[in-house]
C-alpha cells in the first residue's frame, strides 16, 4: 500500500554512508597487520575465498581479498563478489522493525499476535506465561528454543507451512521474558510482521526502506537474482576434497539470515550505522534517524556470559549483552564493540 512507502530522504553529506570510490590496499600502518590476521584465518579454515573490509571516516578505507569466488572458473574474489551474510541479516531486519515503530505502525510492547494472528493459537509453555511481545522477538527473549541448524535448512519455507508452524508448533524452551535464548525463528516472525504491516513481502519492504536509499543495489535476498559472474560459491570440505554446496532458497524465514551482499554494498551499511555516533545536533541524513540506529546497540535482554581474552599478558574480562540484532561487548581496552556472526551451509 502507498501508506507503507517511505518519503524521499535528502542525500547525505559525502563524508557519511554514501561511500566514496571502491577501496584498494591502503598504506595506513594498521592495514598490513589486519591483512595478516585475515590471511591467517583464511589458511586456518581452508577458505577458498574471503573478503574483509575496514570502514573508516564513512568509506571503505581498506579491502582484503583472498582466493577465488568460484573454484571451477578461478574467478577471483573482489569488492563486488556477493556473499550471503547469514545472521548478520538480523540487525537489518531489526532496523526495519524500528522504522515501523517510528512511524507509529507498531508498538514494541504489543503482543506479537497483534501483527501475526497465527501466534494467538500457539499454546504457551506455562499457564502463567505472558504473551510474546515484538521486543521479545527482537532481543531473543520470546522463549523459543535455540534452532541452529534447523533454521539454516528451513529458510525457504513456504508461507502456508510457516503459518501452520506458528499456530501448532512446539516452539518453546521456556516462558517468554525469562532468559535470552537465540532463536532464528523469532526473527522469521519479525519478517512476517513486516510483511503483514507493509502488505508486501518483507524482502521488498526491506529493500525499499533501507537498501535502495543506501544505494545497496547489489544486496538481495534471492540467490537466483545474483549473477553467476559475481556470486561466491559455497563449498563443503572433507580432508583435501571440496564439493559445491547448493544455496538455500529464499523464503518465509529468510529475515533471520537470507541477505546476500558485497563488500562495496556492506561498507555503505556499516558506514550508515557508524554515522549514528556520537549523538549530536544537526540535520538527519538517511532512511533512519540516528537515535533509532543507536537502539540496535543498547542491551535489551539479559546479560550474556562474560568472556575473557588475553592482551599484553593480562586476562581481560569482557561483559556481553544482546541488543537488536547486534551483540554488545564492553572491552576494557577497546571500548564498545558491536558485532554479529553469521553462518550458513552456502550462499
Amino acid at each position: 500500500p502507498a501508506t507503507c512507502r517511505r518519503k524521499p530522504w535528502p542525500a547525505p553529506p559525502s563524508r557519511n554512508w554514501a561511500c566514496g570510490p571502491k577501496a584498494v590496499a591502503t598504506a595506513e600502518p594498521w592495514a598490513a597487520e589486519a591483512d595478516a590476521i585475515y590471511a591467517a584465518f583464511a589458511e586456518r579454515v581452508h577458505a577458498p575465498g574471503l573478503v574483509a573490509g575496514v570502514v573508516k571516516d564513512g568509506r571503505l578505507a581498506h579491502l582484503f581479498r583472498h582466493g577465488v569466488a568460484d573454484r571451477e572458473t578461478g574467478a577471483p574474489v573482489t569488492a563486488d563478489t556477493a556473499f550471503r551474510i547469514a545472521s548478520m541479516t538480523k540487525n537489518v531486519t531489526a532496523l526495519t522493525i524500528l522504522t515501523l515503530r517510528d512511524e507509529g505502525r507498531l508498538s514494541l510492547e504489543a503482543p506479537a499476535s497483534t501483527y501475526v494472528p497465527e501466534l494467538a493459537s500457539l499454546a504457551p509453555p506455562t499457564t502463567d506465561s505472558p504473551p510474546i511481545t515484538v521486543r521479545d522477538l527482537l532481543s531473543h527473549t520470546e522463549g523459543f528454543v535455540t534452532d541452529d541448524p534447523w533454521a539454516d535448512r528451513a529458510m525457504g519455507m513456504a508461507p502456508g507451512d510457516f503459518s501452520a508452524l506458528l499456530r501448532e508448533g512446539r516452539l518453546f524452551a521456556q516462558a517468554p521474558g525469562v532468559a535470552f535464548e537465540y532463536s532464528n525463528l523469532g526473527y522469521g516472525v519479525l519478517g512476517r510482521v513486516i510483511t503483514n504491516l507493509c502488505g508486501k513481502p518483507f524482502q521488498q519492504a526491506i529493500a525499499e526502506r533501507l537498501l535502495a536509499p543506501l544505494g545497496m543495489t547489489a544486496t538481495v535476498f534471492d540467490p537466483d537474482a545474483v549473477p553467476d559472474a559475481t556470486r561466491a560459491r559455497g563449498y563443503w570440505r572433507r580432508g583435501a576434497a571440496f564439493g559445491e554446496e547448493p544455496p538455500e532458497p529464499d523464503g518465509e524465514i529468510a529475515a533471520m539470515g537470507g541477505l546476500i551482499t558485497t563488500a562495496s554494498d556492506y561498507a555503505r551499511y556499516v558506514a550508515f550505522l557508524l554515522d549514528a555516533w556520537p549523538p549530536r545536533d544537526g540535520a538527519e541524513a538517511g532512511p533512519v534517524r540516528r537515535a533509532t540506529r543507536r537502539e540496535l546497540a543498547i542491551s535489551h535482554a539479559m546479560p550474556g556470559a562474560a568472556r575473557t581474552r588475553v592482551a599484553d599478558g593480562r586476562t581481560l574480562s569482557i561483559a556481553t549483552a544482546y541488543g537488536y540484532g547486534l551483540t554488545i561487548s564492553a572491552d576494557p581496552r577497546l571500548g564498545r564493540l558491536l558485532a554479529h556472526s553469521g553462518g550458513l551451509p552456502a550462499l
